[in-house]
This record gives C-alpha cells, structure tokens and sequence, in this order.
C-alpha cells in the first residue's frame, strides 16, 4: 500500500513539474516570436512597419544591472562585443578594450577601489546600470548625433554619475546605444531610477535630437493624475457616432453573399468609419428615427437563439436549426426619450409564411438545378459538320 502512495504521489509531482515548465516555457520571449511568425518574426517586423507607417518614438530602458566588480567587467565586455565596438566615457575619451591598456582604463572609469572591498555577496546594492537609448530608424540619426544627445541627457539628469557608451547596429531596423551609468555618484551618493526618471530620460533624449533637426516624438501612454482628469472631465465624445450610410445589401459587400441589414458609422473622436451588420439594425433605425447625419450610440445587447424549421421538398417540418443573432441596439441621440422593449431570448421561425419562403426557396432551387442540366446536355449534343461544332 505504502509503494502506491508513494508512487501516485511521484507522478503527481512530476506532473506538477511539467506544468510549471511549461507555464514558464510560455512567458519567454522565443515563445512569443514563435506564435509571431517563428523564424519569419523579423520580416513581418518590418511588413508591419511598412504597411502601418514607421514609429517616430524614441525609447529608454534598463536592460540589465551589476552588483560587483566582476559583473561591471562582464557588462562592459558585452556592450563592447569583446573589443569589436569602441566605448566612450562622459568626457568623450575612446576606449578600444582589444588593447590591454585601454581594457583596464575603460574597467577603472566605472569601478573604484571601495567597490572592491564593499561589495562581496549577491544582495549588495548594484553599481552600475545598462540602459538602453534607441533613436527610430525612419529619423536616420547618425552615430555622433545620438552620443551627443545621451551624453547632454544623462549630464542634465545626473551630472556626477560616470558612464560607458557603446553604440550597437548588429539589429538593422533597431540601432541603439547602450550606456553602462554608474549608480553611486562621485560624492558617493546613490540615485534611484524610478518609472518617472525614465519618463523625463525619455523626453529630455527626444528633446535634444529633436534640437538637432531630427523628427522624432516621445509620447507617454500613462500620465500622473490621467485618471483622476477622467473623472473630473469625461470624455464626451466617446463611443458617440455619426451616420454616413444604412441599408440592405450583400454581406460584406460580397456579391457570393446573402443580403443583410447594415449601417456605416463615423467616430466623432477619430473620424474613422466602420460598418456593422444586423437583422435588427432597420428596426431600430425606424424606431429612433435615423437618418444620415444623425448622431448615435450603438452598442451590442447579447444574441437571440432564432429556431429555423427544417423541411422537406414538399415543406415537411424534419426539425430545427439554431441560429444566433446580434442584438443591436441604437440610440438617437437627437430624439431622446424613446423606451425600447427588451430583446427576446428565443425566436421560432415556424409561421406559416416562413414553411411558405422555404417551400419557394425549394422549387426555385430545383428549377435552377434542372435548367443547368438541361444546358450541359445541350452543349453536349452539339451537330458537327467537319471540324466545326454548331
């Protein structure tokens, strides 16, 4: 019995372990580029850059951190990809770490004898952090341009804070500048990066290229106090539409399509157009009113399971076929005070006139289908007179 236990428990906990594996496996970047195109990630990258239009944003981030000398040193060999890039300091002098010189120059411009001696585990405070600026590609900011706009940024936010620089274009569609900044300043006092220093990182960086003559744009999705703005002062012209066009046609627009209910609305916030289908868009039209030009809310009010009889040839009731159907509900903003009934939740479609329309529909196929045939047979037994058909 023990044996049982123990095994059952033995395979519950690898099962375990196998989810937690792959819960993780699916939070990694690679799994990301996998669902995005896998191997053709970059490319369609790119085809969506093209056919949307090139971002003029600048970035800035924090991609990594060190706590001890040795991660300094690693830091500063992989921004220098091993010697292949020249670094440059706050003061503009150029380090070439292949020599071995200029290798422990460029090591004691960001690490001091203290830090040798302070630091010895792994939950020291860190030394030094690896940002990341990035420029657009669109806006074709040279080499010399982007370090000078780095280097004014930091000087103004952290003006006794050493730096590295390395600027990177092994990305084609993404040159960037990694700059290693040294968290304790010369005074030794340490600075705190916060979501709002790099905010004002951000917008400093685009401010002083765009000094330089160069188009580029630094736009925030969140703003301190948007919220409470919001509140104070909504946004009136949110989800309200204007009427462009209305009416029955194919849906889609396809002609291999059935007809359908449509209307064509225009963002009063936006100015974008959009279409949205319905069997009960002509109803509530005619109940509010509607006409082209009229300002709207329109919004979805769940489905309607509609109960479709199935027939025979000869209209014989064999069963049902269930549909649903959106419910669509409009509001005229210019004729207010209109109480709507609620929708239904179940419609049967068994009405005598309905049997009638699938009866129609029927023999209107069938006649179809024999006209066809009697075509092909036609074409078939054409006379011939030589090599001439007739």
């Amino acid at each position: 019995m023990s044996k049982r236990i123990g095994k059952k428990s033995d395979v519950e906990y690898k099962a375990r372990k196998l989810r937690r594996q792959q819960e993780q496996a699916r939070r990694t970047p690679y799994h990301f580029k996998m669902c995005k195109g896998g191997a053709k990630y970059e490319k369609n990258i790119q085809s969506r850059m093209l056919h949307q239009g090139a971002s003029r944003e600048v970035m800035v981030k924090i991609t990594g951190s060190a706590n001890r000398p040795r991660g300094v040193k690693n830091e500063i060999n992989y921004i220098a990809r091993e010697g292949e890039i020249t670094l440059r300091d706050n003061n503009g002098v150029e380090y070439h770490i292949a020599d071995r010189e200029q290798k422990k120059e460029a090591y004691e411009s960001l690490i001091d004898d203290e830090d040798k001696k302070q630091y010895t585990h792994d939950r020291s405070p860190n030394l030094v952090h690896n940002m990341v600026f990035s420029s657009p590609k669109i806006a074709e900011v040279s080499e010399k341009d982007i370090f000078k706009a780095i280097e004014e940024t930091l000087k103004q936010k952290y003006p006794e804070n050493r730096f590295l620089m390395a600027y990177h274009t092994d990305k084609a569609h993404h040159p960037h500048v990694h700059a290693l900044l040294r968290i304790p300043d010369n005074g030794g006092k340490r600075i705190n990066i916060r979501k709002k220093d790099l905010r004002e990182l951000r917008e400093k960086f685009a401010g002083n290229l765009q000094k330089m003559g160069y188009n580029v744009k630094c736009t925030h999705k969140y703003e301190f106090g948007k919220k409470e703005q919001l509140k104070r002062e909504p946004d009136r012209l949110r989800n309200l539409f204007e009427v462009v066009d209305f009416g029955r046609t194919n849906y889609l627009f396809d002609p291999k399509k059935k007809h359908q209910n449509y209307i064509t609305l225009r963002t009063l916030k936006n100015k974008t157009e959009l279409t949205r289908w319905g069997s009960n868009i002509a109803d509530e039209i005619k109940r509010e009113g509607v006409k082209v030009g009229s300002v709207i809310k329109m919004r979805k009010e769940g489905e309607t399971t509609v109960k479709v009889p199935l027939t025979d040839g000869k209209g014989n009731k064999q069963g049902w076929s269930d549909h649903k159907r959106n419910n669509w509900r409009i509001e005229n903003q210019g004729a207010m005070g209109i109480k709507p009934a609620p929708f239904d939740k179940l419609k049967l479609l068994d009405t005598p006139e309905q049997l009638l329309k699938q009866q129609r529909g029927f023999s209107l196929f069938k006649k179809n289908q024999e006209a066809t045939v009697k075509l092909h047979e036609k074409q078939k037994l054409g006379i011939r007179v030589g090599i001439f058909k007739f």
